[in-house]
């Protein structure tokens, strides 16, 4: 390689006398005489201590603010996110304001703090693209619409306009749509007062460009070439006024090239400035993923609810299989009453669909023996049959979360009912692996009609707690004062195999996870909708 290309340089590891480890960097160039004969080579070896040393500086400061800074700031930030929700009850107008205020400039806070923590993943190759097929305009519709409050703040109004109806792109969902946010907020801020923030799609044969556009004063010409540079800014003075670490742009840049885009801008003095990048358009053979298929926080699928149809008739049976496969479930039939209980013995089911009159149990005494076992009497019910008035008034109260469908089935009843059904169970118990009470706190405040959690603040309680009680779920965070959240897994899997196991974690894990965790969700991007959402999904 050297003699191929002029020189080459490597980092090694060499042996001090003392046997120390000294790193260095060896350049090595090759040696040719007039006549352009090889003769020998030239080795230059740097000694890099030092810059290891601040490197490793850097990294461990990276991850103190990661940990002592980004959890704190998810608590503060839930708590007055919950007061300004009106779930706590009112609070005066007065009080109300500066609540407002402190929560915008929390996240204001963590979002700069996101920008520091991205780069570096960025730059150190940690950040994992989650790329799967899926329609653009959904998400510039979001995107647009998750920033319209920003901007009608700042009496900014934004436009989409697009010219893209269902054309795909490969990407990573909630990066692409941090692209977006990064590329908005940028023009809503460089606005003027009253102004427009345009967004525009349109494709070609081979490629989907989004714009966004502004009013603004313009990049002045000799900062063109520094716009992506990481921690640039035009005039450092309004820039501060505006707010912003200047990461904004790098961030984006090579996120879009991540994803296999290209991004540049357009600029004009006293007129605005037009961003646009560039993603390959992804052919119709190439599939987006279902809308009704459920999906995780970061975009992918995730497996759906499991639903055992109970039903003697094979017609109907495949009939009420083709409805709810077509709605994203998973769906297994029996067509006899002792083929249910065995199957509900040895498999979990999110919900039953049963038919009242099977050949050899009656549907009733099944819900009475469903009802009777600690193990299946919360399991959701969905009664599809032609005896519904009469099963009614012959169970007489004896049984609830239990749901009638008259047959000839409605196909839109029966999907209403199922998830009404499936978002009715009863209040699953989760055990929160979490080291800071504070953050446990604002969890269980968001969550508490919906999911109880229990918290165990380190690995040895939790240890206890999986011995000692039965969980539908653990919440299992990574960093832990006496270890690492991964090594709970097996002992999660040994004491409640049963049990799902979500990661929550305060950053990007940044390694594939094993295949017994069932999702993994961010600090920084919950809510409590997304949070039950989850963790229903996996029980």
């Amino acid at each position: 390689n050297a003699l191929r290309q002029g020189s080459e340089t490597r980092e090694w590891t060499y042996l001090t006398k003392q046997g120390d480890s000294m790193p260095v960097t060896l350049t090595v160039t090759p040696i040719l005489d007039d006549a352009g004969k090889l003769t020998g080579f030239l080795g230059v070896a740097e000694d890099i201590t030092e810059r290891k040393r601040m490197e490793k500086m850097k990294n461990e400061f990276i991850a103190t603010i990661s940990h002592e800074l980004r959890t704190p700031l998810t608590s503060v930030s839930g708590v007055l996110g919950l007061v300004l929700s009106g779930k706590l009850g009112g609070v005066p107008e007065k009080i109300n304001g500066l609540l407002e205020t402190a929560h915008r400039n929390s996240e204001r806070l963590a979002h700069l703090i996101n920008d520091l923590l991205d780069i570096e993943k960025i730059t150190t190759g940690k950040v994992n693209l989650d790329m799967a097929v899926q329609p653009l305009r959904p998400i510039l519709e979001q995107a647009a619409e998750e920033n319209r409050d920003y901007g009608a703040e700042r009496h900014i109004k934004l436009a989409l306009n697009s010219e893209i109806s269902r054309q795909n792109v490969k990407v990573d969902e909630q990066r692409l749509k941090q692209v977006l946010a990064n590329l908005l907020s940028n023009a809503i801020k460089f606005s003027p007062d009253g102004g427009i923030v345009t967004v525009e799609a349109s494709s070609t044969d081979t490629d989907i460009t989004v714009s966004v556009t502004d009013q603004g004063p313009g990049i002045p010409e000799d900062f063109h070439h520094k716009v992506f540079q990481r921690f640039a800014q035009a005039d450092s003075s309004d820039t501060r006024q505006k707010g912003g670490t200047g990461l904004g742009l790098a961030i984006t840049q090579e996120l879009v090239t991540r994803m296999g885009g290209t991004i540049q801008f357009e600029t004009t003095a006293g007129e605005g400035t037009r961003f646009f990048f560039s993603l390959p358009l992804i052919s119709a053979a190439e599939k987006a993923p279902s809308d009704l298929s459920p999906k995780t926080t970061d975009g992918s699928s995730t497996e759906s609810p499991k639903i055992l149809v109970v039903e003697d008739d094979p017609d109907v049976a495949s009939l009420l299989r083709i409805m709810l496969e077509d709605a994203g479930y998973r769906v297994a039939i029996c067509h006899t009453g002792a083929e249910a209980l065995e199957s509900i013995q040895a498999e979990s089911w999110n919900l039953i669909s049963l038919d009242l009159m099977l050949p050899d149990v009656s549907g009733l005494d099944i819900i009475r023996r469903l009802k009777k076992q600690a193990a299946t009497a919360d399991i959701p019910i969905v009664v599809v049959s032609a005896k519904v008035n009469q099963g009614r008034l012959e169970l007489n109260g004896e049984a609830d979360n239990i749901a009638w469908l008259a047959k000839p089935i409605d196909h839109q009843k029966l999907i209403g009912l199922v998830r009404y059904q499936l978002s009715q169970g009863g209040c699953p118990t989760i055990l929160h692996v979490e080291d800071d009470p504070d953050l446990h706190d604002v969890l269980s405040a968001m969550v508490r009609d919906q999911l109880s959690l229990e918290r165990a603040g380190t690995l040895a309680d939790a240890k206890r707690l999986l011995k000692q009680q039965a969980y539908d779920a653990v919440l299992l965070d990574i960093g832990l004062p006496d270890g690492s959240g991964w090594d709970l897994i097996p002992d999660i899997e040994s004491a409640q195999p049963g049990a799902a196991i979500v990661i929550l974690s305060g950053e990007d894990i940044g390694k594939e996870a094993p295949a017994a965790v069932a999702n993994v969700l961010l600090k920084k991007q919950l809510t409590s909708e997304e949070l039950v959402r989850v963790i229903r999904e996996q029980i």
